[in-house]
């Protein structure tokens, strides 16, 4: 299985981290390093087109936090199964106590303009996806994103936890569980494999 791993905000892709480390035992995966001050536009199109290259065949997209919501956008454009942990579901709500400049949680400087917040649709309900959330999740309300995508998405919340998700490695069965059931709604996958 090839997945593309999406970051959250102030965040990068990191070959080493506990999230990529556990998906790697499903499959291959890849990721970019996204500079979330960019336009929506701007991002979908990378992760777009990342996705659509024929070279990569990326068979599950996963994304955390604004990443998660970028799973469901992408999953839905592109018609691939996603799973969403502990995603934004609103991200011009999220993102507004970050316009201005702050840093990235490597240090580095950034600058997030009201404008580009603003332009950010809601999260993408008519995809294929899985919801993974953790309740104890500091920064996002895991009940308010439970209760808004419950009757969209199949949903697994954890108790206990935090925003960064510390339920990775319990949730491989039910993420390779559910990507068999959704390569049947999508007519591929395990059957290729």
């Amino acid at each position: 299985m090839n997945i593309l791993y999406i970051h959250g905000f102030k965040s990068q892709f990191k070959e080493q981290s506990e999230k990529v480390q556990a998906l790697k035992t499903l499959g291959n995966v890849f990721g970019v390093t996204l500079d979330y001050t960019n336009t929506f536009d701007e991002i979908k199109n990378t992760l777009l087109k990342f996705v659509l290259d024929k070279d990569m065949d990326i068979e599950l997209i996963v994304g955390t936090s604004l990443g998660g919501y970028y799973a469901s956008i992408i999953g839905a454009s592109a018609g691939v199964p996603f799973v969403a942990i502990n995603p934004v579901v609103d991200p011009v709500l999220t993102l507004s106590k970050y316009i201005g400049d702050g840093f990235t949680f490597t240090g580095e400087a950034y600058t997030l303009k009201e404008e580009t917040v603003r332009a950010y649709p809601g999260f993408a309900l008519d995809g294929c996806g899985l919801i993974l959330l953790d309740r104890g999740d500091e920064l996002i309300n895991s009940e308010k994103t439970l209760a808004t995508l419950k009757d969209h998405y199949d949903t697994k919340i954890f108790e206990g936890g935090s925003h960064r998700f510390q339920h990775i490695n319990e949730s491989l069965t039910e993420i390779t569980s559910y990507f068999n059931r959704a390569s049947f709604v999508y007519g591929f996958g395990a059957a290729d494999d």
